[in-house]
Formats: structure tokens, C-alpha cells, sequence
């Protein structure tokens, strides 16, 4: 007869796998192996893009938060974000996000001279997306890590976590009060 939760986690893990695969293919993305930061990173703007993001909140439901024009299309952000050195850090500063994200506030945090750990304060009734979920909002908590692949070129990824949804009777009835997605990125420094 067979384990019936075999082919439930057998899908788990190729759903795991093919994460794997997609954050592996993105964070390279633009970077070869042997590229290094050249010299010291030094501050500036940088444009953030998107490259893949992982809804565990409600399987996919959330994608089109974070990748409006789909998954297979990289989303650039459209307000640039300050990058500070480390020798700079811990700074706290606000970052601009596009609607319904608004602004927030994050603090960098340098785990050495490459790279980064940024945690923002909690942004309170964020809308999950209008058209589907009507005015369902969550509080959404956030961190991000970040690496210096060369003075012009960052990666990363951020963790963000979904809390207490709310406000619409048209919230997902099976998004849990506590999820999280994941975001991957790379940043290239404005001119």
C-alpha cells in the first residue's frame, strides 16, 4: 500500500530543489567565479532588481507582490538604496520602496568588509494586492543579507515575514498568521 505522505514530501523536496536550482542560477547571474571586489567597496546608490522570489506564505499566491511582471521577468525596484561601506556601520536610515511598501527603516549591520546584515523596523498594514485580496494587510518584519561581489556589483537575499492578516473578509483563509518569502537580488551602483 505504500506511505501515504511519500509523494507529498517527494513534491516538498523537488519544490525545494528547483529553489535551490533558481537562487543558485540568480545570485550568479551578471558575476563569474572569479570576480572579486577590487580594492575597497565604497558607498553609493544602488538599483535593486528582483531575480526570484519564494512565496511560502501561500505557495505562489504572493508573486505578483513581489514580481509584478511575473516570475520569469526580473523586477527592477524603482527608487534607488543607499549602500554604505563598513567601516560606516551600523547606520540606521530609511529605505524608499514602492507602494504599498512605502518607506522603511532599515539598519545595516557589517558582518566584514563584504558583506552585510540589514534588519528594518516592522512596516505595519502593508495591502497584500487590492485586486485579489481587497483590503486584506499584513505587518510585514524584514531582513536582508547582502554580499560585495565588486565595488559596482551587490547580491543578496531578503527574508520577509508576512504577520496577522487582516482587514478584508477577502484575506486567504489559508495563509498562515506567520509566514515568510523569500526575495533574491542583485544591485548594480547608479551612475
Amino acid at each position: 500500500m505504500g506511505c501515504p505522505h511519500r509523494s507529498q514530501r517527494l513534491r516538498s523536496l523537488q519544490r525545494t530543489t528547483s529553489w535551490v536550482a533558481l537562487l543558485t542560477a540568480a545570485l550568479c547571474c551578471g558575476c563569474s567565479s572569479e570576480e572579486e571586489t577590487e580594492g575597497p567597496f565604497t558607498t553609493g546608490s544602488f538599483w535593486v532588481q528582483t531575480r526570484a522570489v519564494d512565496d511560502q506564505c501561500l505557495d505562489g499566491g504572493l508573486n505578483l507582490l513581489f514580481m509584478p511582471y511575473g516570475t520569469a521577468e526580473p523586477w527592477p525596484w524603482p527608487f534607488p538604496i543607499e549602500v554604505h561601506q563598513s567601516a560606516e556601520l551600523p547606520l540606521t536610515y530609511p529605505i524608499h520602496l514602492r507602494e504599498p511598501f512605502g518607506e522603511m527603516i532599515a539598519t545595516a549591520n557589517a558582518v566584514d568588509d563584504t558583506s552585510q546584515h540589514w534588519t528594518f523596523e516592522t512596516n505595519v498594514g502593508v495591502l497584500l494586492g487590492e485586486d485579489q485580496f481587497g483590503q486584506c494587510v499584513v505587518d510585514m518584519v524584514a531582513t536582508a543579507d547582502m554580499s560585495v561581489r565588486t565595488n559596482d556589483l551587490l547580491d543578496g537575499e531578503a527574508q520577509l515575514g508576512m504577520l496577522d492578516p487582516r482587514g478584508d473578509e477577502r484575506c486567504p483563509a489559508d495563509m498562515p498568521a506567520s509566514c515568510d518569502v523569500t526575495l533574491v537580488f542583485v544591485a548594480e551602483r547608479a551612475e
